[in-house]
């Protein structure tokens, strides 16, 4: 077996690990929306018990943070952003928040704009998806060495050629 033949079969499997970061990230984005909207009922059950009834624009209803994961441009994004309604036109709009220069997003900021019953749930979602953003950044990096190393097996010096030229 060549080393051409090992680096193909290594970057087989990175892009398969690829595939499985992704597919993981699709499913940290499916839980958050699933597990706010169970967080949310047992939050509106419990005003209900106290005897505070909810209206349509009452303080809850409403979840202006989101999660969000996709793959663009080969990359993979996993972003919070803002959901909102314009006023008059009630069309929904995003507002994309800034993530911090080392990566990941300012906690204090995400739990600023999360609703009272969201709070812990935002804060373990943006650990998993910090650590998740971590794997994907070491992916890529064992995929760019990966792809360099067959490069650089692809090239033959002086010597190589000489000798590959001589045996035919």
């Amino acid at each position: 077996m060549t080393l051409a033949h090992h680096t193909a079969q290594q970057l087989a499997l990175v892009d398969a690990c690829a595939e499985t970061c992704i597919r993981q990230a699709e499913n940290l984005m499916r839980n958050f929306r699933t597990e706010r909207v169970r967080a949310q009922k047992l939050w509106f059950d419990e005003m209900h018990r106290r005897g505070v009834m909810r209206g349509s624009h009452s303080k809850g209803t409403w979840c202006p943070l989101a999660l969000f994961a996709r793959v663009h441009n080969g990359s993979l994004q996993i972003y919070w952003q803002l959901v909102f309604r314009d006023r008059a036109t009630r069309a929904v709009g995003y507002k994309h928040l800034a993530k911090r220069r080392q990566g990941g997003y300012d906690l204090r900021t995400l739990l600023a704009h999360a609703n009272d019953f969201e709070r812990d749930l935002v804060a373990e979602y943006e650990e998993e998806a910090q650590l998740q953003r971590q794997r994907w950044q070491a992916l890529m990096n064992v995929r760019q060495a990966l792809r360099q190393l067959e490069a650089a097996n692809g090239k033959q010096g002086a010597l190589m050629r000489r000798i590959s030229g001589s045996s035919d």
